[in-house]
């Protein structure tokens, strides 16, 4: 999709399509197997099962154990 811009010119829009983003998908769910178990168990972000609270709360634990 292009959006035109106040000067005249045009630019594409930055949304992935739906194609772009069934791609995306199959392809993080062939690679994310092999690289899962690689990543740290304190690694948090933008993984299966993890959640921001989580991490939080090892923080939290991790200060009270000094």
């Amino acid at each position: 999709m292009i959006i035109p811009k106040p000067d005249g010119g045009e630019r594409m829009l930055g949304i992935p399509s739906i194609i772009d983003r069934v791609i995306q998908q199959a392809i993080a769910q062939v690679i994310s197997p092999y690289f899962e178990p690689q990543f740290s168990s304190h690694s948090y972000g933008y993984r299966a099962h993890k959640r921001a609270s989580q991490a939080v709360n090892h923080v939290q634990s991790c200060v009270k154990q000094g």
